[in-house]
């Protein structure tokens, strides 16, 4: 099974006649009524097509344009329910962050959630933070994190994004799923060496199309680790779609030819795009 985990709910057409998204509104895409604006499922299944599922990301950061809410991500799931998997986002400094993620998983029907510390300005390993912990264990659905740099977010903590800064929340919290977003870029080595270390932790390969060197050596690593089974296929669509992601990884066994660099093997590679990650998850 092909599962894209980490996508996006945003027009890819934007993208690209555009170049950006500065000036696209997604509240509007969904009408009062319940019903999405002409063409927006049809061109998001399209951008879909080669993967039997795909995680759809809620984010609750409020400064940035990127914020997706939980209502949209239930709507689209409910209008695609054989390929949209939604995942809700709260912001852990709001004091209603708890409720807001059980009403999200218990009414939405949303089945996991995204966290971000470097765009929701906290502490990840704060015991601020642990009572959304607690009721994420309780609910039983696995958490996303961006952890790693963003081009975006000039005032966010970085120092928070380093994915060692998880390793006392994967030490008090074993039985929660996560994975780690765009291999901690640029720290992926840390984060191979944190899903070694934690049983519960996987790390997904979204947005790095363009980045084949650090991606190779992310393989790599993991090889070395003996974790490739823990790699997750990811596109971070819109930005780049699953066709791209899945060409771009199976290039990447063209650039130790000729060298003496370490091989990779296309198992490794077909083990990343084809994996059971519903079960790994629970979902």
């Amino acid at each position: 099974m092909i599962v894209d985990v980490h996508t996006h709910p945003h027009r890819r057409s934007v993208k690209i006649t555009q170049g950006h998204y500065g000036k696209y509104n997604l509240e509007t895409e969904l009408l009062p009524d319940g019903t999405f604006q002409e063409g927006f499922v049809e061109e998001f299944l399209n951008g879909m097509a080669m993967v039997d599922k795909a995680i759809v990301l809620a984010v609750a950061a409020p400064p940035y344009w990127i914020t997706a809410n939980n209502e949209f991500v239930s709507a689209l799931a409910k209008r695609c329910p054989d390929k949209v998997i939604g995942f809700a986002s709260v912001n852990p400094n709001s004091p209603t962050a708890v409720p807001d993620l059980e009403r999200a998983v218990r009414t939405l029907g949303l089945r996991g959630v995204k966290l971000s510390p470097i765009y929701q300005n906290f502490e990840p390993d704060s015991r601020a933070v642990y009572p959304l912990y607690e009721k994420i264990r309780e609910l039983g659905v696995p958490i996303i994190w961006h952890q790693g740099t963003s081009l975006m977010a000039r005032f966010g903590p970085l120092e928070a994004a380093h994915p060692v800064r998880l390793d006392r929340v994967l030490r008090d919290f074993p039985e929660i799923k996560m994975i780690l977003s765009h291999l901690c870029y640029p720290w992926a080595t840390e984060a191979i060496v944190m899903a070694r270390k934690h049983p519960q932790l996987y790390v997904d390969v979204s947005a790095m199309v363009e980045r084949p060197w650090f991606v190779y050596n992310a393989i790599v690593a993991a090889m070395e680790y003996g974790v490739t089974d823990k790699l997750l296929f990811a596109s971070d669509y819109p930005w780049y779609t699953p066709d791209e992601t899945r060409d771009a990884l199976y290039a990447l066994i063209e650039i130790p030819k000729g060298t003496g660099l370490p091989r990779l093997s296309m198992d490794v590679l077909e083990g990343i795009v084809n994996r059971d990650v519903l079960g790994i998850l629970g979902i």
